[in-house]
């Protein structure tokens, strides 16, 4: 089998080759293209007899690469390769046309073999069904052009349609779906072998209404809803629904059914097959229970550290008790400050919907209380205004902001109206052009120089905010008197999955 591997990822195209080439009993060529410019080249040589493809490339991504590919060589076998977060748009590719798709890293190189060698036969057998239906159509055509030519050759072309029939069945019965026919009363007439080998009952049973026996109650009134609509609007209809087996479960079936109608343009009724999803179905459900428990336990994590978070401020408030300076006391209470919010954002993701991100708006209110709170500021007196986008941040750029905002809005509850008790401080996040975003906080005090602060350089909150600013590549510009603003620009952190 020659099998063109196109993966943008040397690593794993070297991980899957070798995963292949460890089956023994079977002969592979595996040839490898980076991106679809390269594979385009290699394609137009021919003998490639299946693909494997990522859908992300370089140079084309998502269902655009499925449908570049299909186009240059629509007779080849695709297999899609995907991980587990691009899973539904791997499935769409499926019902796109190609021919089956693996998860990678939850694939051995057998399981791998056997998906390329069920596209293979997959593609083989719907080509086979498609040239068969072809050719059932032009014999129809033929068949009828006659019957208007020649009356008198009536029992001729009689037994000619009656061959074709027999033919047609033939076909049908050995198709790798379900197929059935329904006639203008909307009662099922035809059902191949297959189905009957599917369902284990019998024609009889099965023909009129007594296939829905076999439908599952909880997907009746919704399967019987689609196909009567349908029906009477005389359109093509999708659905999915569980169909009870010959050995008593039920299985998923993905049913499509067309309209017929009668070389006159008459309607005859509804031709439709369906294909079993149990296995794919399985796979989803397998898939959820698994993202569910990951959530689970993340939720349970970030409730953890909180716990200990808080535990750690707990310790440091038993220890100033007994601490007489009251400039240590001061350093102690500002390190509880910072604890404590970094715990605040462990508990926003405990309580989130989302595990991914933070929602800056909620974090930064609840923040900005904590540390009004822990100075004992009246909120009648100093005023905290808040002027915060609906953004949304991954963690460590929630987590960086919101240290700085906690270390500029302490800087002014503890400096800013030491002589005035009154003022207003206020917190602004926005978005700026290019994915930029612009942390602003002032306050109406008293009023920082620059001077002081090139004279106060080792000051730890002012050293703190430069280098989580730094962290986050950004720039930090300060404007005094009246009243003091700490304007700081910066983007986005690049998340880097943790191994």
């Amino acid at each position: 089998m020659n099998i063109l591997l196109i993966e943008n990822s040397r690593k794993e195209a070297a991980l899957l080759r070798e995963a292949l080439f460890a089956i023994k009993g079977v002969s592979i060529r595996v040839e490898h293209a980076d991106r679809l410019s390269a594979a385009y080249s290699r394609l137009d040589e021919g003998g490639i007899d299946t693909i494997l493809m990522d859908l992300y490339l370089p140079d084309c991504s998502g269902l655009e690469t499925l449908a570049r590919v299909q186009a240059r060589v629509p007779e080849v076998p695709v297999v899609i390769m995907t991980r587990m977060a691009h899973e539904k748009l791997a499935i769409l590719g499926v019902q796109k046309g190609a021919q089956d798709y693996i998860v990678k890293d939850q694939c051995n190189g057998a399981a791998v073999y056997r998906s390329l060698c069920y596209a293979r036969e997959r593609k083989r057998m719907f080509a086979e069904l498609e040239a068969r239906i072809t050719e059932r159509t032009i014999e129809l055509a033929v068949a009828n052009q006659d019957l208007k030519r020649d009356i008198a050759d009536r029992k001729q072309v009689e037994a000619v349609l009656r061959e074709s029939e027999q033919r047609f069945h033939t076909m049908a019965d050995t198709a790798p779906v379900l197929i059935w026919m329904s006639g203008l009363d909307k009662l099922c007439t035809y059902f191949n072998q297959v189905w009957f080998n599917y369902t284990g009952r019998t024609k009889e049973q099965e023909r009129g209404s007594g296939w829905a026996d076999g439908v599952h109650p909880e997907d009746f009134d919704r399967c019987l809803k689609t196909y009567t609509e349908a029906f009477d609007r005389r359109e093509p209809f999708q659905m999915e629904y569980r169909l009870r087996k010959a050995d008593g479960q039920y299985g998923w079936l993905l049913d499509h059914g067309v309209p017929r109608f009668l070389p006159n343009g008459e309607f005859a009724g509804y031709i439709g097959s369906c294909i079993d999803l149990t296995e794919q179905k399985d796979l989803e459900d397998r898939l959820r229970k698994a993202v569910k428990e990951k959530e689970s336990l993340l939720r349970e994590i970030h409730h953890r550290v909180k716990n200990n978070l808080q535990m750690i401020s707990s310790l440091l408030n038993l220890q100033v008790a007994s601490i007489k300076d009251p400039q240590v006391v001061q350093l102690f209470r500002e390190c509880q400050t910072r604890i404590t919010s970094i715990a605040l954002l462990h508990e926003t993701l405990h309580r989130s919907n989302d595990l991914s991100c933070i929602k800056m708006s909620n974090y930064l209110r609840t923040l900005a209380g904590h540390v009004s709170r822990s100075y004992g500021v009246d909120p009648k007196a100093i005023v905290l205004d808040l002027v915060v986008e609906d953004l949304t941040f991954d963690i460590d750029t929630a987590m960086t902001c919101g240290m700085i905002v906690e270390e500029l809005l302490s800087n002014s509850l503890k400096h800013a109206y030491a002589v005035a008790k009154e003022g207003r401080i206020q917190i602004e996040l926005q978005a700026q052009n290019a994915g930029a975003y612009l942390l602003q906080v002032s306050d109406d005090g008293v009023g920082i120089s620059k001077d002081r602060v090139r004279r106060n350089p080792g000051s730890l909150g002012l050293e703190l905010v430069n280098l989580l600013v730094e962290k986050l590549e950004g720039a930090v510009e300060l404007q005094s008197g009246p009243g003091t603003t700490w304007r700081i620009a910066f983007h986005q952190l690049h998340y880097q999955e943790r191994m």
